[in-house]
């Protein structure tokens, strides 16, 4: 990284010779070290809670993202491991149970089903952003197998008149 800024420090001294403005170019250096370099921390961004009962399917939409963004390439990580990661091209999820996929119309996570094990912080950062708009915080609550034999007792009919 101080090679880099080495040398961004040099063309400044180039550019800061032919220009007028030396101090914008040095505000704009700056900004580029912090935010794309990866160097600001996101302890200040927004946290969106989603709570999910564990067996249920959900999606958590990627937040600043609409049907109408463009988007070239996403990626979405849970607790700083990528899960997903989305191009023009091909879609790539490193889930090892494949319950997780991505809406194509507006690329949000699909769970399905949720899992007590996905409970974590989740971000959607679009077009090779180092910084998310906001974290979404998803938090499973429940027993998958009671949930799975709710659904069993209300589809059979032999298990209602049961109890």
């Amino acid at each position: 990284m101080w090679k880099r800024v080495r040398e961004i420090i040099a063309a400044m001294d180039l550019w800061k010779r032919s220009c007028t403005y030396p101090h914008a170019y040095l505000l704009w250096i700056l900004a580029r070290i912090i935010f794309v370099n990866g160097l600001y921390e996101d302890t200040n961004l927004p946290v969106h809670t989603v709570t999910a009962e564990a067996g249920s399917n959900i999606s958590l939409a990627c937040p600043g993202v609409s049907e109408h963004s463009l988007v070239a390439t996403l990626e979405w990580r849970v607790n700083d491991n990528r899960i997903l990661v989305y191009s023009t091209s091909s879609t790539t999820g490193f889930d090892p149970h494949n319950h997780i996929t991505l809406s194509p119309s507006n690329y949000a996570l699909v769970f399905d089903p949720v899992k007590s094990s996905d409970t974590g912080e989740y971000k959607c950062l679009v077009n090779n952003r180092n910084i998310p708009e906001a974290v979404v915080r998803l938090l499973v609550q429940g027993n998958p197998l009671g949930q799975r034999y709710l659904r069993l007792r209300m589809t059979n009919p032999i298990l209602q008149k049961a109890f």
